[in-house]
């Protein structure tokens, strides 16, 4: 997931979809549609806050006296009296006059709002809407009041409604948008993870989750094998399922094993084995309770107990328990100092979009200790160039082609690693050699030409070269094909969707991207796509805006009603 977030970044799009991928998913749900939106027919002419030039405020001089002494005890911090004097200003205000109307009212919940008599706002907010349903400024402080009142959903709403209504134009509105977003995708996450049902994982995810491990117990162990004659039963039968991707047949030999009265020679590798396939199958309170039963035992060898703190690092870091996940990996460091996993897999599940220099030394003390393992050298490489991309010294350039020169060196040394190749691609269209990068990825395909995530990589770097959204998304349904829990290729359909202004479509995406997401983060991440662009459809709908000329409108703003 941290490589198709830093591939995204790259792509040459608009200022609003840079946003989204550099981790505002809340501008591209919303402001890739303010440069294709405009109400509709009907509702030409019409000006976003519901004023035209020739509307004039008609107060009555009483009604005006009362509004313009409400604003001097508003400016002077005496919120009671202003409510008091805009209460008065409002009967006397003609109720045929919508713009007075709708402007003493929203005065008079900001008053409130400094009271933080929050149902108030609310109920003034509302009544203003009634009279200009077009007021901005009242849809940010119903926001406001939304979201005092814990209603997130209804606060997205508003904030959008606002964030349109200006046309993206009011960074604070946008900054209050992606926060509020965020609020929601969290509560969403949490929500889902909780009671998410398990997956049978694909075959893709198996393989990369076991090749992300240079020296695995429960794949380097000997088991001495049964006659053919003999059907093989609990871990042997387990062994022989893991080689040959039946997963179905490797949890039910764990239990078997782990289960059996004859013996329990191979009881903790089964159960290393069984929790690491509820981890990838997202039966996480089953992976825990077999990792802690390793865990609890001392007696089992220090080996399997380090890695079934790295397992359980794992779930920890799925779960959002950041803190928990440290405390493991510390424990199995403790357990086994030399063993290149504790630090490869801290990298990886703690670290995954990092290139710091902690996450970088991580990298380091696993290749130091096992300098043999491709996917953690290349790893290694990778990160070493996105950090001389930060580094602000003269040394800069130098550390560059150095580091180009060991990322060459690796692939000649692990010509069968299909990252030596898409890492490398990845640097080329960092550096605008598009040409040259689709060379590797096309190298990379030819060692693995079912591999989605490459695929996907692919497909965003064909829209940073050429803007080829039609090439880009056949390429990501390819990816589907090969893995339908690509969670990857449903979220950049999804994006590009929302680009096309399909919302509807988008959403559908999203949604399948959720349904594959594994950890917390990337539920999150996936939820505020998709509460961005539905809040996006809610507001449209309301404000009956179309999906063609929105910049147009932009030539066409005019002032809001005047307020404090």
């Amino acid at each position: 997931m941290a490589m198709i977030l830093q591939r995204l970044s790259s792509v040459k799009l608009e200022k609003w979809q840079i946003g989204v991928i550099c981790g505002a998913p809340f501008v591209i749900g919303l402001g890739s549609i303010a440069a294709k939106k405009i109400f509709s027919g009907k509702e030409k002419g019409k000006m976003i806050d519901s004023l035209t030039p020739t509307q004039k405020l008609v107060l009555s001089k009483e009604a005006v006296a009362h509004k313009e002494e409400g604003n001097n005890f508003y400016r002077n911090e005496k919120f009671q009296e202003a409510v008091q004097c805009y209460d008065k200003a409002l009967e006397k205000c003609p109720k045929d006059q919508l713009i007075d109307m709708a402007m003493l009212l929203h005065n008079r919940a900001a008053a409130f709002e400094m009271l933080q008599q929050w149902d108030k706002v609310l109920q003034d907010s509302n009544e203003s809407l009634k009279y200009s349903p077009r007021y901005f400024k009242a849809y940010i402080r119903r926001a406001r009041a939304h979201e005092a009142l814990g209603n997130m959903k209804a606060s997205l709403d508003d904030i959008t409604a606002c964030c349109i209504l200006e046309m993206f134009q009011n960074n604070h509105s946008i900054v209050f948008a992606d926060r509020i977003l965020k609020l929601t995708a969290h509560a969403d996450a949490a929500a889902e993870i909780a009671n998410r049902p398990p997956i049978v994982p694909s075959l893709f995810a198996v393989n990369s989750y076991m090749r992300s491990f240079i020296n695995d117990p429960i794949q380097t162990i000997s088991v001495p094998l049964r006659s053919l004659s003999q059907t093989p039963k609990g871990f042997v039968r387990a062994q022989r399922a893991l080689r040959e991707r039946n997963f179905a047949d490797i949890i039910q030999g764990c239990k078997e094993e782990i289960e059996s009265l004859e013996g329990v020679r191979y009881r903790p590798e089964a159960l290393l084995m069984l929790g690491t396939f509820h981890l990838l199958s997202n039966a996480f309170a089953e992976s825990k309770r077999e990792f802690e039963a390793i865990i609890a035992n001392a007696s089992t060898d220090a080996k399997l107990r380090a890695y079934a703190h790295i397992r359980r690092a794992t779930v920890h870091s799925h779960l959002n328990d950041k803190a928990a996940a440290e405390a493991d990996f510390d424990a199995a460091k403790q357990l086994q100092p030399k063993n290149p996993d504790v630090y490869f897999q801290r990298a990886l599940v703690l670290m995954p979009h990092e290139h710091s220099d902690a996450a970088l030394a991580l990298y380091e003390k696993a290749v130091a200790l096992a300098p043999h393992h491709a996917l953690a050298v290349v790893k290694k490489c990778y990160v070493e160039y996105r950090a001389t991309l930060i580094a602000t010294d003269n040394s800069n350039e130098q550390r560059n082609e150095d580091v180009l020169r060991r990322f060459v060196e690796a692939i000649e040394k692990f010509p069968d690693c299909v990252e030596s190749y898409s890492l490398m691609a990845q640097v080329l269209a960092d550096q605008q050699d598009f040409a040259k990068a689709n060379e590797y990825y096309e190298m990379a395909l030819e060692l693995e030409p079912c591999n989605p995530s490459v695929i996907v990589e692919h497909a965003l770097m064909v829209m940073q070269w050429r803007g080829d959204k039609e090439m880009a998304a056949e390429m990501l349904n390819r990816a589907i094909v090969v893995d339908r829990q690509c969670q990857q290729a449903y979220e950049t359909l999804g994006t590009i969707e929302v680009q096309r202004a399909r919302l509807h479509p988008a959403v559908v995406q999203f949604n399948k991207a959720i349904d594959c997401c594994k950890s917390y983060e990337e539920l999150v991440h996936a939820f505020a796509l998709r509460n961005a662009a539905q809040a996006q459809i809610n507001v449209t709908n309301k404000l009956d805006i179309d999906i063609e000329g929105m910049t147009e409108l932009v030539q066409q703003r005019r002032p809001q009603p005047a307020t404090l």
